[in-house]
């Protein structure tokens, strides 16, 4: 018995080892056909105010997989103008649609938007029955902006006001994340 156990612990853990260190594609493609990035970040060639050209770090929330430059990310997508900082979440079973709104507001507080007032962004308004929010920011020099969407928001009137009166509807639609880099939003202040 001892000589059979053995042997089968050992390929058990390997299997089990093999099936862990699995990676997941770079890019997926999400329910709603948008892109979920499983990139912890992706490297990006940015452009300073000054005019001087750096690479950028751009993290990325919920990524888990190496980091990848944006021309293995474009590589990937036969549509060369697609913009592929521009993805999409779903929130787990057990959060709520703002719950993961706050996630993702509160992942990118820590880098891109580490300078900025989260609860008062460059525009935060609900229209057509999305919920639309921009923040505008300076990462590494480099001009930026974020740009989260969420469908079937509650309140259909156009205001500004502050992030943490979000009202979502909890249904399994995805919330949008736009990273434009290079420039402002045209609602900055």
């Amino acid at each position: 018995m001892r000589r059979f156990f053995f042997p089968m612990l050992g390929l058990c853990l390997i299997l089990l080892s093999s099936s862990l260190s699995a990676k997941k594609p770079l890019i997926t493609v999400g329910k709603d056909e948008c892109f979920i990035i499983n990139s912890k970040e992706v490297i990006y060639d940015g452009k300073k105010e000054n005019g001087e050209v750096i690479k950028l770090n751009l993290p990325i929330y919920r990524g888990t997989e190496e980091p990848a430059t944006y021309s293995d990310l474009k590589s990937m997508v036969m549509a060369n103008n697609e913009y592929l900082l521009n993805f999409c979440y779903y929130k787990n079973k057990e959060q709520t649609r703002k719950e993961l709104l706050f996630d993702i507001i509160n992942f990118y507080k820590k880098n891109l938007l580490k300078n900025i007032d989260t609860n008062k962004p460059s525009l935060l308004a609900v229209e057509d029955n999305e919920y639309i929010i921009y923040y505008d920011f300076l990462y590494e020099g480099v001009p930026g902006h974020i740009l989260i969407m969420a469908l079937d928001a509650t309140n259909l009137s156009y205001h500004f006001g502050d992030v943490r009166l979000a009202q979502l509807k909890n249904n399994n639609l995805p919330i949008f994340l736009v990273l434009n880099i290079g420039k402002y939003s045209s609602y900055k202040k």
